[in-house]
């Protein structure tokens, strides 16, 4: 079993996009729990549920372009996962000036940035210590062989 598995996840790819994927539905999750939770405190439901594939497409294109599906080292930036989620409450803040009927008032959005912003960055903050667990393991590890001075191999093994 373990070896079928490491066969399976020894593409570089399929790595890659299946840690995208797993980004995107914590995010996707993280938005929609900020929209629905003050939208249902408030009683506003009906109207901001019909908004929400389009403010879950823009908040993960604003996540995507903030580089948060990127490798680890950019990913891991928490100055842009804040920046995603402040860019996303002020697109907010315009549609719901240009479509009143939306549901969406300036407490509701301020308040589903906080939840998205603390619900995607504990989410994530999991989601990377389980991935650090998995490789600190060793598995999915390539043996590979590092030739050169030692100061260099040491930093290249470190990283």
């Amino acid at each position: 079993m373990r070896e079928a598995a490491k066969r399976l996840f020894r593409f570089y790819a399929f790595r890659r996009l299946l840690s995208v994927a797993v980004l995107a539905v914590i995010d996707a999750a993280a938005l929609t729990l900020g929209v629905l939770v003050p939208a249902y405190l408030v009683g506003f439901g009906r109207e901001v549920v019909s908004y929400l594939p389009v403010v879950l497409a823009v908040g993960l294109a604003l996540f995507a372009a903030h580089d948060l599906y990127d490798r680890a080292v950019a990913r891991r930036n928490p100055g842009a996962l804040i920046g995603a989620v402040m860019w996303w409450a002020g697109l907010l803040v315009i549609g719901s000036m240009v479509y009143p009927e939306s549901g969406f008032w300036l407490g509701s959005i301020l308040l589903a940035a906080l939840l998205a912003l603390v619900v995607s960055g504990v989410s994530r903050l999991f989601f990377e210590q389980g991935v650090e667990w998995i490789y600190r393991r060793g598995s999915f590890r390539i043996p590979t062989l590092v030739i050169g001075e030692k100061e260099d191999r040491e930093r290249l093994i470190q990283a």
